[in-house]
Formats: C-alpha cells, structure tokens, sequence
C-alpha cells in the first residue's frame, strides 16, 4: 500500500497468511470485494462520517425502503396535476362545456332531415371554434362542437346534391315530355 504521507514512495506488496479467509471467491468481482462493513471495497464509512459519507444508511440493490428515490428522481417536487407546461394555455383540457356544443351537434345530426338546419349547424360551429381558439381554453364539449359543424358541412353539401339531381331530372323531364 503507498503511504498516504509519501505518494510517491513506491508501494509494498501486500502480505497475506496462508490460512486468510478474507480473499473473495475467485468468482466475485474484485473491484466488488467487501471490507466487512457491508460495503464496497474502498468506500468511506468505517469511522466517523467524511467527505461523501453524511452518516445515512446505504441500502443495496432490492433494499429499496418506503419514501427511497430511484434513478431519475433529482428531489424537485412534481408538478401538480392539471399546472400547465411550457407553451401551454392556462386552462386544462376539460375546464368547461361551450354554450352551444350540444345544439351543434343536434343541429348537425337533424340537417340530414331538414335542410336548412346543415346550413346553421355549419355556421354556429364555425362561430363556435373560433371563440374557442381565440379564448384558448379547451372545452369538454370541444368535439361535440367540431362533429356537429363536420355534420352540418356533410348534410349541406348531400342537400346540395340532392337539390341540383332534383332539379336536373325535373328539367330533363320537361325536355323529354315536351319533345314527344
């Protein structure tokens, strides 16, 4: 071992009896070999507490006692459920219902049925999104505004559709009863 008052000096060879059992198992690490005080070979810890040893009680590997910290876990107090992040509006997801979420949907659904309602259901869903964007909350109901403006745009535009096929056959009609 170097003498801690001469480092430099040159080191003894280490002198062991015949009969020593404190050798590890030529199976066992020797860079993990034990001291006898529970731990590593070359760790603080014997005596009184010094530098990297406050006095606390190390635990090994499976030892893991209630209230322990694992890997990754610096001490900082978790954020609170629902505290916005970085770039994050104020309001969680869910904060509240928009006003008119549940008629847009009812209206998109009854457009199918009755025309003029896609047209209304479309306009109050447009109205409706951008009240919720340009607030930045983020409603419950927020789909319910979105499916129903999506339905009242599909049921305009199938009324359309059906407006103007109606309107051809009936001209077609008229053309091929009028040539006879």
């Amino acid at each position: 071992m170097t003498d801690p008052q001469h480092p430099s000096a040159t080191p003894e060879p280490e002198r062991r009896d015949e009969g020593s059992t404190s050798e590890p198992p030529p199976y066992a690490d020797p860079a993990r070999a034990d001291d006898g005080d529970g731990r590593p070979a070359g760790e603080q810890g014997s005596g009184s507490p010094g530098y990297g040893d406050q006095g606390y009680e190390t635990s090994t590997y499976g030892d893991a006692s209630y209230g322990d910290q694992g890997y990754g876990q610096q001490g900082y107090a978790p954020q609170a459920y629902g505290q916005p992040g970085y770039g994050v509006s104020a309001q969680p997801y869910g904060s509240a219902d928009h006003p008119q979420g549940t008629l847009i949907l009812v209206f998109g659904i009854a457009g199918f049925f009755v025309g003029v309602l896609g047209p209304v259901a479309w306009i109050m869903g447009g109205r409706a999104l951008r009240e919720i964007r340009s607030s930045g909350a983020h409603p419950r109901n927020e789909q319910l505004v979105v499916v129903g403006r999506i339905l009242g745009i599909v049921s305009t535009a199938l009324w359309v559709l059906g407006l103007l096929a109606f309107v051809a056959i009936f001209v077609l009609a008229l053309t091929l009863s009028a040539s006879s």
